[in-house]
């Protein structure tokens, strides 16, 4: 059974208005957040917001309806995953197809391009997603096309799991 964590932290840094104009301007904006899960965890799943694909730097002035689920990190996916329920939800239209390797096997499976909104409320843009079915409660799979970008962590001191992301790197 898969245990969902607590978030602890969730901060941004921003430049500190302290500094001198030039010192404020070399330092990058991140978004960062730490979970703690109870124990040991075998998994690390998180809340995820899936939206249909806008640019986040201009939303629409009506923003989207997303739709929250839980996703499933997962360091030995190359691609992000979504279920056929959230390409339902959000009533996807395909961008594609593409050729899907996974433990039982291969297959080809329909391509979204698709906003997702991670638990440090950074919403990561134009991810290409392939659907695929998936046990449990989880919606999605967060692939290293998301997880390269950024900073990720995976600590158990004194048996107990936390997870850090760091975006962007």
């Amino acid at each position: 059974a898969s245990r969902v964590g607590t978030l602890i932290l969730l901060h941004s840094v921003l430049p500190w208005p302290c500094l001198p104009d030039m010192a404020r301007q070399q330092l990058p904006a991140f978004h960062a957040f730490t979970i703690k899960y109870s124990g040991r965890v075998s998994r690390i799943t998180t809340e995820l917001v899936v939206f249909s694909a806008f640019d986040p730097a201009n939303p629409p002035s009506s923003f989207p309806t997303g739709f929250l689920t839980a996703g499933l990190w997962d360091t030995g996916a190359t691609m992000s995953l979504i279920t056929p329920r959230v390409v339902d939800e959000l009533q996807l239209a395909p961008s594609g197809v593409t050729n899907l390797n996974y433990v039982g096997g291969t297959g080809i499976t329909k391509t979204y391009v698709v906003n997702l909104r991670l638990p440090n409320k950074v919403m990561i843009g134009g991810v290409l997603v392939a659907e695929g079915i998936l046990a449990d409660e989880l919606g999605a799979i967060i692939g290293m096309d998301v997880i390269s970008q950024s900073d990720f962590a995976i600590t158990n001191v004194n048996g107990q799991s936390k997870m850090s992301f760091r975006h962007p790197s």
